[in-house]
């Protein structure tokens, strides 16, 4: 029931432990956190499960989940392709709990524009 936005800002003076003023090497970044009714976050959900839908990004029987939708809206607020990396553990996927050795691994990937394009890719 929480939301998270990012907004960036204009650079601004910044001040060194010696006092000294000078400008930041970028931009700087303000979390924002707000309540957001479970309600409106269902139905955004729903909304944008349909539109992956007909986009043919998700199957027909799949839902985005909260977080799927959360990400989703969070990365659009960039407004450009975002890298990303995602860890994998395949273990759980093809039911092999007990299987020894390397099954895991981090994929690199770039987010891309667009809400649903953006849901699609992390489903």
């Amino acid at each position: 029931d929480t939301g998270t936005g990012v907004a960036p800002q204009q650079p601004q003076q910044r001040r060194s432990a010696g006092g000294s003023g000078g400008e930041g090497g970028g931009p700087t970044m303000t979390v924002v956190t707000f309540p957001v009714p479970s309600e409106e976050l269902q139905s955004d959900g729903a909304a944008l499960s349909t539109a992956c839908r007909k986009k043919r990004l998700i199957y027909d029987s799949e839902t985005l989940t909260d977080s799927e939708l959360t990400f989703a809206l969070l990365v659009e607020t960039f407004g450009g392709p975002v890298p990303a990396s995602l860890w994998v553990d395949y273990r759980e996927t093809f039911l092999v709990e007990q299987h020894f050795g390397n099954a895991r691994g981090l994929l690199d990937l770039d987010l891309p524009r667009g809400r649903e394009e953006i849901a699609g890719v992390l489903r």
